[in-house]
């Protein structure tokens, strides 16, 4: 039958590899198995054992090798999480692209399967890394992660945390990243504009944040006009059968298209009366205490600059400084 020689020669490539392991010849046995992976992934079950034995010891592209070896089946193999997990932070933490990559997307597939502490094993790690720097590709898996724990309930998760980390992608330089996570949080924020308003100051201002919180929050706002019907109804009629000619601006201020707009009404506000004028004193008109508030500041018997009263506001709102926490390595 066919099927006898084909169980003959998987036995004889087992033992072979398993000779090669005994051997610790891991850079061929290694390159034997990926090969084999590409196309026979379920062979790759009688060797994890020693995969995970030798793993601590792997570097560079053997390292990378072995854990494309375990992403290939890591839905099948039991306990994996325990089994990795002297890895996790080690990887993630050096910047090695591939094998963080890969690390990423091995974390990812598990988080079904794992609580808020194994979660929280690697967690100050992976936002200590990849909040700061990082290749495009290992930080959109490290924002797919925040997601998927955003939306999930887990006992025990601090959800504010997660929510600040995926309200900074906001800010994110890479504009495919940053419209990723702007479509995620458009997808959860309400569709109400008075309640997308309240929650842009409730969930997503933070201090840390407030630098671009403006800029997001706008968009956000904004992005609400999309979902009408009349807005992709154009404004004005087409002007293909207009007729376009040269129009010469003047530039001076009285001029018509350059005026300001409620320029003339200022103007007639701010004009003296005939009583004004002749309270005037040395040629030089006092400032109108009806129109402007005081801009000099006036001194005290001290000698102290007094402040005024909007000067006084404006003092009490400056934001004090805050110290800037360093990421938190942990380590297994």
């Amino acid at each position: 039958s066919q099927a006898q020689p084909s169980s003959t020669l998987e036995q004889l490539l087992r033992d072979k590899i398993n000779n090669m392991f005994v051997k610790n010849e891991t850079d061929r046995v290694l390159q034997i198995l990926y090969h084999v992976g590409l196309h026979r992934k379920e062979f790759l079950h009688f060797f994890y054992l020693r995969i995970f034995a030798i793993l601590p010891n792997l570097l560079g592209e053997y390292k990378v090798m072995a854990f494309q070896l375990i992403l290939w089946n890591l839905k099948t193999i039991s306990d994996l999480f325990q089994k990795l997990q002297p890895e996790i932070n080690k990887t993630i933490i050096h910047r090695e692209e591939e094998a963080q990559h890969l690390i990423l997307q091995i974390i990812s597939g598990l988080l079904p399967t794992l609580t808020w502490n194994n979660i929280n094993y690697f967690l100050p790690n992976l936002t200590a890394t990849f909040s700061r720097h990082g290749t495009k590709k290992c930080i959109e898996v490290f924002y797919e992660i925040l997601m998927w724990i955003y939306d999930h309930e887990i006992s025990g998760k601090d959800e504010d945390s997660i929510r600040l980390y995926i309200v900074a992608g906001l800010s994110d330089v890479d504009d495919a990243l940053n419209h990723k996570v702007f479509q995620f949080w458009d997808k959860r924020l309400p569709g109400e504009t008075a309640a997308r308003l309240l929650d842009n100051f409730n969930l997503m201002y933070r201090p840390e944040v407030e630098e671009f919180w403006l800029n997001f929050s706008s968009r956000l706002l904004l992005d609400l006009t999309k979902r009408s019907p009349d807005f992709d109804r154009f404004l004005f009629d087409a002007l293909d059968d207009s007729e376009f000619g040269e129009y010469k601006i003047d530039t001076n201020m009285s001029s018509m298209p350059m005026t300001p707009m409620f320029s003339g009404t200022m103007a007639m506000e701010v004009s003296p009366t005939a009583n004004q004028e002749a309270a005037m004193v040395g040629g030089i008109r006092a400032t109108e205490s009806s129109l402007f508030s005081l801009s000099q500041v006036g001194f005290s018997a001290s000698g102290i600059p007094e402040m005024s009263q909007s000067m006084q506001r404006a003092h009490a709102f400056v934001p004090m400084s805050r110290p800037t926490q360093k990421p938190v390595t942990q380590h297994a």
